[in-house]
């Protein structure tokens, strides 16, 4: 076959001609298929494309290499030659796996043209996730050898790359040298020229009681109005190179709360990539892309989730951002909608304090180790007790104010009607009924918040808990498990003693 011929010997003008001579001639798809690779080594990346419209009866297999020829033209991808051999993917998919581990053997196979296409269909398919993409780009950069670089370089260059792809391409070009790790390389995202560095942070994974006290003073900080002074604290850490997660996610929530949407994203981003299965960093940032005005990046961290089990409470967050994000409320418009979205996401955060689990005779200890520190410095403001630096000194205090005859009377003399009320009625209990019964007269505990620090609980019993006076949590009665409102076993006599004088 000339065609052929033509083709093996690297002569694809040759082939066009041929193509062009008997057009008028062709019935089989081969002519078509060759016609098109030839137009695509000559970079005639359009003609190429038409000719292989899968309506031509080329087949459907064809559209990875129209996909790429796209892209080519449009300069996202640097050029390179297919053979004439029509792709058996199958085959192409095994040769590569063959080559396993040795760089050598897979530098050599993505040589070959139709290896890069079908690692290009994956990167830039519809179907294919995120992780597989970002492998993709890795494997094309790392072992394309300059036509990989190449293609990174160009990758940073699109504005048709995802975010995620972009930022796999900077680091495979950082290892692989081009870029110094810590040198500003420049990026297009969004339509903008941006730049970014790579820089190795240890994230650490264990709990660390020293990071814990730091965090709590940041936070003792911030709770004084002091947020400057709380950065301050915890800004170290980050350019040190130490990612502890609860600080980082501390100090990007300070860098949020001044609105400070940059410092807070450059923080939630690398936890993401590493902690891309934790829901509260994905939703925190998905959030923080939503209150930047960054619609688009909030969508497809949301995404990220769409076949994840994750909780309900999440799942309701994730879809609020989702609407929010689809409407593009503008930044500064949507207060009345941010503000439902922060009252979730309190509401969701005091039901995690309300399952965690005690018993009916658990002790004032086991009340406090429950809440978080919000609450305990609540606790402190409320009795007037140092909050202490430590939260096992605060706890402590707390303790030995409460368990005091003296101090607790004080206690109980300050509680309004309602809330002695519910003392007595928990006591005439035993010391603890059914959290549905106490709400049922007492009323709920819905819209009480949960940063009881700035802003006091509004129920009866959400009052009386915030005082250290009960707990609220999950035991089990009958083989099941329920929620309860129970009074401290260590308070139950001295309150008796108070109550029933």
């Amino acid at each position: 076959m000339p065609f052929l011929t033509a083709g093996v010997l690297g002569d694809h003008r040759r082939v066009i001609e041929l193509y062009k001579k008997y057009e008028r001639y062709h019935v089989n798809w081969e002519n078509r298929f060759n016609a098109g690779i030839a137009y695509f080594n000559l970079k005639r990346y359009k003609q190429a494309a038409s000719i292989w419209e899968p309506r031509n009866k080329i087949g459907n297999f064809i559209i990875p290499l129209q996909q790429v020829a796209f892209l080519m033209e449009r300069d996202v991808v640097p050029h390179f030659e297919l053979s004439y051999n029509p792709p058996e993917w199958d085959k192409v998919i095994e040769q590569f796996k063959d080559a396993g581990d040795d760089r050598e053997k897979q530098e050599t196979v993505l040589e070959d043209g139709q290896i890069r296409v079908v690692l290009l269909d994956t990167l830039f398919g519809e179907r294919t996730g995120e992780e597989e993409k970002k492998n993709a780009a890795k494997i094309l950069i790392d072992y394309g050898r300059d036509w990989g670089k190449e293609l990174g370089f160009r990758l940073l260059e699109s504005a048709l790359v995802p975010y995620e792809i972009t930022v796999e391409a900077v680091f495979t070009l950082v290892e692989r040298g081009v870029y110094k790790e810590g040198e500003e390389v420049p990026v297009w995202i969004d339509g903008e020229e941006t730049m970014v560095k790579v820089e190795k942070k240890e994230v650490s994974m264990e709990p660390d009681q020293e990071m814990d006290q730091l965090c709590d003073r940041a936070l003792a900080l911030r709770d004084k109005g002091q947020t400057d002074e709380a950065i301050a604290l915890l800004e170290p850490l980050y350019q040190e190179g130490t990612f502890y997660p609860r600080a980082m996610v501390t100090l990007a929530n300070l860098y949020r709360n001044k609105g400070e949407f940059e410092p807070a994203l450059n923080i939630f981003k690398p936890l993401a990539e590493v902690m891309s299965d934790e829901p509260v960093i994905m939703v925190n940032l998905a959030g923080l892309y939503l209150e930047s005005g960054q619609f688009d990046q909030a969508l497809q961290c949301i995404a990220k989730f769409e076949n994840e089990g994750i909780d309900d409470r999440y799942r309701e967050q994730l879809d609020y951002i989702r609407r929010m994000a689809e409407q593009r409320i503008i930044p500064g418009t949507y207060a009345d909608q941010l503000d439902d979205y922060m009252y979730q996401v309190e509401e969701d955060l005091r039901a995690e304090v309300e399952e965690k689990k005690i018993t009916t005779e658990s002790t004032l200890n086991r009340g406090l180790k429950n809440m978080p520190n919000e609450w305990l410095l609540k606790v402190c403001a409320i009795h007037d007790i140092d909050p202490c630096r430590l939260r096992s000194q605060r706890e402590k205090a707390i303790i030995a104010y409460l368990t005091d005859p003296a101090y607790l009377k004080k206690a109980v003399q300050e509680l309004t009607p309602d809330e002695q009320e519910l003392l007595f009625h928990l006591l005439s209990k035993g010391g603890w009924a059914l959290l549905s019964s106490v709400s049922c007269k007492f009323g709920k505990m819905e819209g009480d918040g949960f940063y009881w620090d700035k802003a006091e609980p509004q129920s009866t019993t959400g009052k009386v808990w915030s005082k250290g006076l009960i707990m609220v949590g999950k035991t089990i009665q009958n083989n099941r498990q329920v929620k309860i409102a129970a009074i401290p076993t260590d308070l139950r006599p001295l309150l008796e003693k108070i109550l029933y004088l």
